[in-house]
């Protein structure tokens, strides 16, 4: 499968070029779950 070849490089340029804003939307995403929250999908 496609993405099971490209996976460590996706998450290695994901972690690199997108680490800061990744990082400030987990913070803002954060803030609106509560522990009880069922989260269906963030993406």
């Amino acid at each position: 499968m496609f993405w099971d070849r490209v996976s460590g490089i996706y998450d290695l340029f994901g972690n690199i070029y997108n680490g800061k804003v990744n990082r400030k939307m987990c913070t803002a995403v954060a803030k609106e779950i509560w522990t009880n929250d069922r989260v269906l999908e963030c993406a």
